[in-house]
């Protein structure tokens, strides 16, 4: 969103003595607008100086946009948080953000978002970039989580996690996984094609009950010392459901 063109305000005349200071603010938000003098305006002490003309216009709701939006340049420098912090802008802000205002509310959420240093996505809007949501953030992060799963894992398993008793992984049992994958074939909308892989998945599952009886798969991590009487598998059938998803 343009911040630019949907906050510009017409120029006022001056016409008594009374909107002196609102004209000033004015002509300001021009000059730095035009030149990008903010890092002046913060090195000569103009943030108190400003926070004095709002507690003077408060009610003023032009004041109060001009001054939001010179606020909006000086806080995308994000070296400038004591100084506006010190001159006591950052309630301002706060309370800005809760106003019936988009005009106030969304340039205060700029503002507030590019000083926030704890911000993880350490995201920076730049002056025709304004945040729509969400304005605040919204948690506070607390760990950084990071998960690491054995050479033969995978992101929902690891060979770590099992042990010579229990075949169960995550809950899940093994055999249930492989013949339930094994059972998966494409699917169509059209019925010549959906009866065409109907056939050919029951033409492949006989092939493999004809022809897995006459082989056996022997594993290639066969325990170099292990038990004579171990009741584990060490082989697998040719027409066992993990060797048919392997040929499928």
């Amino acid at each position: 969103m343009d911040a630019e063109v949907m906050l510009t305000e017409p120029w006022t005349i001056l016409t008594s003595q009374d909107n002196l200071l609102p004209l000033c603010v004015q002509a300001l938000d021009h000059h730095i607008s035009t030149l990008c003098n903010e890092t002046y305006l913060v090195e000569l002490g103009g943030l108190p100086l400003l926070m004095a003309i709002y507690q003077q216009y408060k009610n003023n709701s032009s004041v109060c946009k001009m001054i939001c939006r010179i606020l909006a340049r000086i806080c995308s420098h994000q070296e400038f948080l004591p100084q506006v912090f010190s001159s006591g802008w950052i309630g301002i802000l706060a309370m800005w953000l809760e106003s019936e205002d988009q005009h106030l509310s969304l340039l205060a959420g700029q503002s507030l978002a590019n000083l926030d240093r704890d911000d993880m996505t350490q995201a920076h809007y730049g002056r025709h970039v304004v945040p729509l949501y969400p304005t605040y953030r919204a948690h506070q992060p607390l760990v950084d989580v990071v998960f690491v799963h054995g050479l033969l894992g995978s992101v929902l398993s690891t060979w770590r996690q099992r042990d010579s008793t229990h075949s169960a992984i995550l809950g899940l049992q093994k055999e249930d996984i492989m013949e339930d994958t094994c059972r998966r074939r494409r699917h169509s909308s059209d019925e010549h094609t959906e009866e065409y892989l109907t056939t050919m998945t029951e033409l492949t599952d006989s092939e493999w009950d004809q022809i897995g009886s006459d082989f056996e798969f022997v594993f290639t991590d066969f325990p170099l010392h292990c038990k004579t009487q171990s009741c584990q598998r060490f082989t697998l059938s040719g027409s066992d459901s993990q060797v048919r998803q392997q040929g499928n």
